[in-house]
């Protein structure tokens, strides 16, 4: 069986074989095996790979968006695509002995990035990681080069790209393999802070995912995890809090408070204040009247700044 990690192949390069980028739907590919090492990215929706060991035990992975594997050669394997519309980018190599190129041996790779020379050493037949960076991106690069080259699939650019990609899955691998724990606060910190920055605009769970590079589902897991409530639940929670510091700072009416932080109707803007705060926006306000000095007059109020 042909393996990426055997020590023979120590010096050869990497050289591209084949490519797609194509959209699929109720579609099952059959099981079969190849001399080429394979990436299979998904842009968006969701794939089932299925594939055999050598003791031809059969393993499942499910991914989704941003989801993507590495397939070693000889591995036999298909995939699975469900109703959903799902888009995969391809990337198929084999190792070459002999290139007159710019290209870097796995030698050469392993000896540039500590992350590299992990994953190549980690002899896994399959690898799931999910896309911390920008590896779509290189993927795609990658292959609208190749589709305007002439010189049978490899120049320098390409030459170039590869090594990139191969630190950027590198540093997916060191992240999510041996450091899990700051791959999943990585997730969930890119998360928070677009929430923080777009809380004031119509945004859903899909969107926050799509900017932390990471599924959906697993993205919600993550915020059940470490906040106990979901995407939305955590923004609805936020837009509420800021809608408190604007009614405890200053006399904006209750219709204009809910286009501020991001409700498009005061409805939902007011089932959700009581959801979370036990009273309406009215009550709110009212209660931290009370709570104010002796000194409080209607006068008073009214010459409060509007934030």
């Amino acid at each position: 069986m042909l393996s990426t990690y055997e020590k023979e192949f120590i010096n050869h390069y990497f050289t591209v074989n084949c490519y797609y980028h194509r959209t699929y739907a109720d579609f099952t590919m059959p099981i079969h095996s190849h001399k080429r090492i394979e990436i299979m990215y998904v842009e968006y929706g969701e794939l089932k790979v299925e594939y055999y060991e050598k003791s031809d035990e059969k393993k499942t992975l499910v991914l989704l968006s941003h989801d993507y594997v590495i397939i070693d050669a000889d591995v036999k394997h298909t995939i699975i695509v469900p109703s959903v519309s799902t888009r995969i980018i391809n990337l198929e190599m084999d190792l070459s002995a002999k290139r007159n190129t710019t290209a870097m041996t796995l030698q050469s790779l392993m000896g540039t990035d500590r992350n590299v020379e992990e994953f190549l050493r980690s002899n896994e037949p399959v690898i799931k990681l999910s896309d911390f960076n920008n590896l779509a991106q290189l993927l795609l690069i990658m292959q609208d080069n190749l589709d305007k080259s002439s010189e049978n699939y490899q120049n320098t650019f390409i030459d170039f790209t590869l090594a990139s990609l191969f630190v950027q899955i590198g540093d997916d691998y060191r992240t999510q393999k041996k450091h899990p724990v700051a791959a999943r606060i990585k997730y969930v910190r890119k998360a928070v802070y677009y929430i923080h920055m777009r809380y004031q605009f119509p945004i859903s769970s899909a969107e926050v995912a799509e900017y932390a590079n990471v599924s959906q589902n697993y993205l919600n897991a993550l915020f059940k995890k470490d906040f106990g409530q979901t995407i939305v639940d955590y923004l609805n929670a936020y837009r509420i809090s800021k809608a408190k510091s604007i009614i405890e700072k200053s006399t904006i009416p209750y219709s204009m408070i809910f286009s501020q932080v991001g409700y498009r109707t005061k409805q939902n803007f007011n089932k959700n204040f009581l959801r979370y705060t036990g009273m309406t926006p009215r009550e709110y306000r009212n209660g931290m009247r009370t709570k104010d000095n002796t000194h409080w007059t209607p006068e008073a109020t009214e010459k409060t700044t509007l934030y």
